[in-house]
């Protein structure tokens, strides 16, 4: 069987500049989900923004194992003011 992910995003719904300067980012967290039966190798994670008040975001993931999560907090967003 193929691996099954699932991914979810936890954020706030309005972007503030102020509380992006004072650390408190728009995406508390994604978390991605393995439902499959195999480990999840080689992922990548990518956002982009529209409009583009931020700049594009990747990051290569570990590997997820069977029935495992992994949270990521993506502190390292560049917002253009």
């Amino acid at each position: 069987m193929a691996c099954k992910i699932r991914a979810e995003m936890d954020y706030e719904k309005n972007l503030n500049y102020i509380r992006y300067l004072n650390g408190l980012y728009s995406i508390r967290k994604i978390i991605i989900y393995n439902e499959g039966d195999e480990p999840a190798k080689d992922l990548k994670l990518g956002l982009t923004f529209t409009p583009e008040f931020a700049q594009s975001w990747m990051r290569g993931l570990p590997e997820i194992g069977p029935g495992q999560k992994l949270e990521i907090v993506p502190t390292e967003l560049s917002v253009d003011p």
